[in-house]
């Protein structure tokens, strides 16, 4: 949309559906149609709020409670299942494979979680959110 070249690199870690409009249609419906710039106004301010959120979660001092904030995020509220082994959530929380081994290990402890392979469930996301503002 900006004309520039891309400054992210997007993976899908589940089946994903993915959609491509060119810039050209997208210049054409927004001729035609006014409202189309404010709905993808919307689109890039979402984006931005998961951008607001992944550098709030990096911002955690405590390795448990930034580990439990990624959880929350990837999660979303409705769905309790993330598909990613130990490694990659310490990849994306910026911890060690240990630092989140011993996270996941409190978390269960508590019924917050199950861990299985490849496979976080979350329990309770309450109790999650709870955990992960607990000072």
């Amino acid at each position: 949309m900006t004309r520039q070249p891309r400054r992210l690199d997007l993976q899908a870690r589940l089946p994903t559906w993915m959609m491509h409009l060119p810039l050209e249609q997208m210049d054409q419906m927004a001729y035609t149609n006014p409202r189309v710039i404010a709905q993808f106004a919307q689109i890039l301010m979402a984006t931005t709020e998961v951008l607001v959120r992944i550098v709030y979660d990096l911002q955690v001092q405590n390795s448990a409670r930034r580990i439990a904030s990624v959880l929350q995020r990837i999660s979303g509220p409705a769905n309790g299942v993330v598909a990613l082994s130990q490694e990659e959530l310490g990849e994306m929380a910026c911890a060690t494979r240990r630092q989140v081994s011993i996270a996941l290990k409190l978390l269960a402890e508590e019924k917050i979680v199950t861990v299985q392979y490849a496979k976080i469930i979350i329990n309770d996301q309450h109790k999650l959110k709870i955990f992960m503002k607990d000072e």
